[in-house]
């Protein structure tokens, strides 16, 4: 799970450390002192403000006769905020499992083998990539899943990919097989992949309600044009439908 054990630990940490520092902080900045103007108040945390006129302008100016106390409930408050976002971070991140890689060190498992070949040279993670080069639209299947238990989910089809010379778009298909509904995709074509770029991770969602359970998932690149594509480091990602 990302966000639990020691990485989630290590960001509790961090945030108490953060949340210390706040709590330490005794200084404020000098132009809130020395107010001797009629005051207005704005919130009972806060505490009671000054507005002045001075030869720099008009200035807000803390009441000197607010005592430190007033200051800590500040502090508290910020240090308070700077937690409830923290676990709210690390709540979402609990949520969210990888269920399925493919590191594609190798050509084995791809079920098109047609202009699939294997990179040593190129690679996002330094193992080798997959080198898709077609001179025509093609839709390269790589690899079916059925052994994966999911539903009231989001299930992402996310990939490593790079570009050379590509002409027409690129994109990610997921197909997603329904006992007794039949098959529907998800495809990214928010953001295509075209021309000459470096690796980026691409991802394509499919939003599962409660009760839908594919007892197939088939994980495709589609490219319509020429050129190469290189692809990386697959992963079948769970996540929260919200």
């Amino acid at each position: 799970m990302v966000g639990q054990g020691k990485t989630g630990n290590l960001f509790l940490h961090a945030l108490a450390r953060l949340s210390h520092k706040v709590l330490e902080e005794n200084s404020w900045p000098q132009v809130f002192k020395n107010a001797r103007t009629k005051k207005f108040c704005i919130g009972k945390i806060l505490g009671c403000y000054h507005v002045g006129r001075n030869p720099q302008g008009f200035k807000f100016m803390i009441d000197t006769e607010v005592n430190m106390f007033s200051h800590h409930r500040l502090y508290f408050l910020i240090a308070t905020v700077v937690l409830i976002m923290g676990f709210t971070v690390c709540q979402t991140l609990g949520q969210v499992s990888v269920l399925k890689t493919f590191p594609l060190n190798d050509t084995k498992g791809i079920i098109t083998k047609s202009n699939v070949h294997f990179d040593k040279t190129v690679s996002s993670d330094g193992k080798g990539s997959i080198r898709i080069e077609v001179s025509e639209p093609t839709t390269v299947k790589l690899f079916e899943v059925s052994d994966i238990n999911v539903e009231d989910a989001r299930l992402i089809y996310q990939a490593r990919v790079r570009a050379e010379k590509l002409q027409g778009q690129a994109y990610l298909e997921m197909w997603c097989r329904l006992p007794g509904k039949g098959e529907y995709f998800s495809r990214s074509l928010d953001k295509p992949i075209s021309g000459t770029m470096d690796w980026s991770t691409e991802q394509t969602p499919f939003f599962l309600q409660k009760g839908q359970k594919p007892d197939l998932i088939k994980l495709n690149v589609v490219i319509k044009g020429k050129g190469t594509l290189w692809i990386d480091d697959i992963k079948l990602v769970k996540g929260p439908l919200q």
